[in-house]
């Protein structure tokens, strides 16, 4: 479950920086995108999307270091 995952990275990799890619299904009336920022992902691409759409987010994350 990526929202699990979010929380688990957070938890015990505080520093690294998430991107998440979903088909922007809501779970129960949540906005996964909305859940997963507020968990401390910092980039969200709706599937579906272009390679190069990931290619500039990962870039825009190691070039904000």
């Amino acid at each position: 479950e990526g929202i699990e995952t979010i929380h688990e990275l957070r938890k015990h990799f505080p520093q690294t920086k998430v991107i998440v890619m979903s088909g922007g299904s809501r779970v129960i009336g949540v906005d996964y995108f909305e859940a997963a920022r507020e968990l401390g992902a910092v980039k969200a691409l709706k599937k579906p999307f272009a390679p190069s759409e990931l290619i500039a987010a990962v870039r825009d994350l190691t070039l904000s270091d």
